[in-house]
């Protein structure tokens, strides 16, 4: 696309070549590392973030422009902050989804400090981001969907949703509607949230359910994408290797990559069998335990598919390999398996078909007698 105002850019004369960083964050600037005399690194919003170049060090030193309780625009280059704005200057939004309601102390202009209510918010960049709540009269809930501006220095908050849009992805649709070359995609699920690819979600399909909200620009193209926990990348998978559900309390024993580990919970039963599976949190509660769909007989792994007589799917970036030795299991991976795939049999579970942006969560393979 083309360089716009406030894009940060490099020139190599060698090589006659440029490169462009188009990310701007907003944010309170909240402490400065190691002081404000001569930062190095500074934190805005929430996160940290070196400082690049002399200019924007000085802006946000004690002698600078900027002070520690401002809010602030910066410009993200190769190595850290290049410059720094006024919030306003560039009439940025932040889209993005509550994570938490905490009470953060701040300092005012005048050195002073102050508690105010603030929202953690994970943005469309996948960066997370403290905003100051500063309407008292107004809540927010985690999972909220919300937009962030900034007039004055201040943040407006509101609540957001808007699902229309669905429909089959490709590297630059969503059904008729048209992608940004930069699209930022997060999906999200009980307070949690994940930075998605597109990649991700090429031939899947989307419908308006899996849809909290969208943004589109002056030519409609769709620029930020928040999706309802469509990807299932957020859940816990697991291997379980003992269940006990005849009592009052139900006893679960699974395998996390090398580490076993034991859950238990009062009064429910989830008719959960041994074997591959997942767990799904609420706040640090688990609300539901399953079992994974089986793909059968693996026929023959290439790359990131996997094939049984019956389907074929993708497998997904952080699979669960396991080789099964009598009752253990030893943990291995792709390569090795693919390596020495004809040595044994193996089985792949599943969360959901890959047009449902499911993949393949874990796979045990049993050596053959």
């Amino acid at each position: 696309g083309d360089i716009e105002k406030y894009d940060v850019v490099y020139y190599c004369d060698k090589l006659n070549k440029i490169w462009v960083y188009s990310k701007a964050i907003t944010g309170t600037y909240l402490s400065a590392t190691p002081a404000t005399t001569s930062p190095t690194s500074v934190n805005i919003g929430g996160t940290t973030y070196s400082i690049e170049t002399s200019q924007a060090q000085y802006a946000l030193s004690a002698n600078g422009e900027y002070k520690v309780g401002d809010v602030v625009t910066a410009l993200i280059g190769r190595q850290g902050i290049v410059k720094i704005i006024n919030a306003d200057e560039l009439s940025q939004k932040l889209y993005g989804v509550v994570t938490a309601n905490t009470i953060e102390q701040y300092t005012d202009v005048n050195g002073n400090t102050y508690s105010e209510k603030t929202l953690v918010i994970f943005g469309t960049d996948a960066n997370t981001y403290k905003v100051k709540n500063t309407n008292k009269y107004k809540e927010y809930e985690i999972g909220d969907v919300v937009e962030v501006k900034y007039n004055n220095g201040n943040p407006s908050i509101s609540k957001k949703s808007k699902n229309d849009i669905y429909g089959k992805v490709t590297n630059s649709h969503i059904g008729n509607s048209k992608l940004a070359d930069k699209v930022n995609i997060i999906d999200t699920k009980d307070g949690e949230a994940t930075k998605v690819y597109l990649s991700r979600l090429v031939n899947t399909e989307l419908s308006k359910s899996d849809v909290l909200f969208y943004v589109a620009n002056e030519q409609n193209e769709t620029t930020d994408l928040i999706l309802d926990d469509f990807t299932g990348d957020l859940n816990e998978y697991a291997l379980f290797t003992n269940v006990n559900e005849s009592g009052k309390n139900s006893i679960y024993t699974y395998i996390d990559g090398t580490a076993e580990k034991t859950i238990t919970v009062p009064n429910t039963a989830f008719g959960v069998k041994e074997g591959a599976g997942y767990i799904r949190y609420i706040n640090g509660a688990i609300v539901d335990i399953k079992n994974l769909k089986d793909m059968g007989k693996v026929t023959s792994i290439s790359g990131n598919i996997i094939e049984s007589n019956s389907s074929s799917l993708y497998i997904a970036d952080n699979v669960k390999v396991y080789y099964k030795d009598g009752e253990d299991y030893i943990v291995t991976n792709i390569a090795d398996l693919v390596n020495n795939f004809e040595d044994y049999t193996v089985s792949a579970y599943y969360d959901d078909t890959t047009k449902n942006g499911g993949r393949v969560r874990i796979i045990i393979a049993k050596e053959q007698i």
